[in-house]
């Protein structure tokens, strides 16, 4: 949970390695909707620990949404929200106050490894999601994170990690919850927006499978039908 909201506000808009990130997580999950999905206009799509919903209005105007809801437990944040057309509505992922099959996406990036019981947050996140519906969690690789620990880039102050992730453990979690894994990946590469061609790079690195140097974990997965 981000504790502070007008320190990450004004973090994400005086720090460029924090405005790249935010940026290549809603890349990527407009790769991936494309991808799975479409383009479809009817569909509904979730965000969970939206923040301020500034990826949600960037996925809405990509799809064209029928519902672009998110839900952030920093009240602070849901009211710095800009985007009157979509939802943020004060809540957690542990307990979704929403109804069984609701949503055709839910979105968990970079917010699992904040949460007190992130298994639990998979769990509704299945119970919330259509049959066949798409689950699209990201989070931050662990040896980037001890190191980001350590080197305390994150302010103690603005948020804290809980947990952490490798693609084995993510993969073992969706499954326990009932999840059909479509894809397990990492992406973004460490030197976040630095170095010139850095995408093109990080495409081909991924050719060769040197993927050790990404920032993130990527998991996939649908509710069965």
């Amino acid at each position: 949970m981000i504790r502070d909201a007008e320190q990450y506000l004004k973090r994400r808009e005086s720090n460029r390695l924090t405005r790249y990130r935010l940026r290549r997580r809603t890349d990527k999950i407009i790769e991936l909707i494309k991808k799975y999905i479409g383009s479809e206009k009817k569909l509904r799509l979730l965000d969970i620990g939206a923040a301020d919903g500034a990826m949600l209005s960037v996925l809405r105007k990509q799809f064209g949404f029928k519902r672009t809801i998110g839900v952030e437990p920093n009240v602070d944040l849901v009211r710095a929200k800009k985007d009157s057309d979509i939802e943020l509505i004060n809540s957690e992922g542990e307990k979704l106050p929403f109804a069984e099959g609701e949503f055709d996406v839910v979105l968990i990036s970079a917010v699992i490894e904040h949460v007190n019981e992130p298994s639990r947050v998979i769990s509704e996140s299945y119970r919330v999601l259509s049959p066949g519906g798409l689950l699209i969690v990201i989070t931050v690789v662990p040896w980037m994170d001890r190191l980001a620990e350590k080197l305390k880039f994150f302010p103690p102050m603005l948020h804290c990690h809980f947990h952490r992730f490798n693609l084995k453990r993510l993969k073992k979690m969706l499954e326990g919850n009932g999840f059909r894994i479509s894809e397990l990946g990492k992406f973004a590469l460490v030197t976040s927006g630095f170095i010139p061609g850095e995408e093109r790079l990080e495409k081909i690195l991924s050719l060769f499978g040197l993927k050790f140097f990404m920032t993130y974990e990527l998991a996939v997965a649908k509710k069965e039908s």
